[in-house]
């Protein structure tokens, strides 16, 4: 089996590029020109991985619409159109969503009606129904992985990685709404062992990739304070999405009964630590 990823980039897809037997990462810029130089008549299976999108540090950047489009569902279209007459050679699809096309949502089950309220999420939203729909009428096997909030590899990105990263600089970080809004903290080693069990199981369209556990960014840096970590913090109101936890039961099945995730707060005092 052949292991297809898609967005050369993206922390996830380095991540699953060390987990994965026989995989390939490409770009998604040259993902067309990479899959048309494979020697298809000598591959068995592949198995399509589509992380791919707008960089996570640029998601509010529309200085150039039709790049920022480009990268969110144009390329998905593509490589789509590029499977469709080789359907017999693709094992599964897995494409990379979020949780925000839940929209304001205390406990996300995957039947919930998607409440996107964002043009990120929407776009999020669409490539699900695009990749459903085509996979669906291809008869090919598909999984809509609806990924939490992730943070640990290489990120610079999530605010767990803005925490340690103003510690150890001896920076200040800024707060939204002083950091009372709860999310769902998923470590990346829990959403490669995650995707690892997606790429052997048939039928699953859609599953939240999540700790299940409610946490605030305030919670966070109270429990660092008690470990006698500090950082300075400054504050802005705006609005946002208050609560965003997900039921994660079909992927503690995935998982099996003794699957144990990583502890956000544990993570990130070990960082402090170290």
């Amino acid at each position: 089996m052949l292991n297809i990823i898609v967005g050369k980039r993206s922390n996830l897809s380095n991540h699953l590029l060390d987990s994965l037997d026989n995989a390939i990462a490409i770009s998604s810029s040259q993902v067309i020109e990479a899959l048309s130089q494979l020697d298809w008549s000598q591959i068995d299976k592949v198995n399509l991985i589509l992380n791919q999108f707008q960089p996570a540090t640029r998601l509010n950047d529309l200085s150039s619409p039709t790049e920022y489009i480009d990268n969110a569902i144009s390329t998905t279209a593509n490589i789509l159109m590029f499977i469709k007459d080789k359907s017999s050679k693709v094992n599964k699809v897995v494409y990379t969503s979020s949780s925000s096309v839940y929209g304001n949502n205390e406990s996300c089950v995957e039947t919930d009606a998607a409440q996107p309220l964002s043009l990120h999420a929407a776009l999020k939203l669409s490539n699900e129904k695009l990749v459903s729909q085509f996979c669906s009428a291809e008869d090919i096997d598909y999984t809509i992985a609806r990924v939490f909030n992730m943070y640990g590899g290489n990120d610079e990105f999530s605010i767990v990685s803005k925490i340690i990263k103003a510690y150890k600089n001896q920076q200040s970080i800024s707060l939204i709404n002083n950091g009372s809004a709860i999310r769902d903290f998923i470590h990346i080693n829990d959403v490669v062992e995650a995707y690892k069990s997606i790429l052997v199981s048939n039928g699953i369209d859609m599953v939240n990739i999540a700790s299940g556990q409610g946490k605030s960014v305030r919670m966070i840096l109270d429990y660092l304070h008690k470990q006698d970590f500090e950082i300075s913090t400054s504050n802005i109101e705006i609005d946002e999405i208050s609560v965003s936890i997900a039921n994660n039961s079909i992927l503690k099945t995935m998982l099996g009964p003794d699957y144990r995730f990583e502890s956000v707060e544990g993570y990130t005092l070990g960082e402090l630590q170290a």
